[in-house]
């Protein structure tokens, strides 16, 4: 095939690993951004 070159077969499990990669730096990010936020709110509320 002439496009295998340019993009390479993918397998399902490494579709799986690569979507579980992004979906744990979006959950580390949510998790980053929710404690800034919680430490911007006055604290004893």
């Amino acid at each position: 095939m002439l496009s295998s070159k340019a993009f390479p077969l993918v397998t399902r499990g490494q579709m799986r690993d690569y979507l579980d990669m992004i979906a744990m730096t979006d959950y580390l990010s949510f998790k980053r951004i929710a404690t800034v936020l919680e430490r911007m709110e006055p604290s004893g509320v």
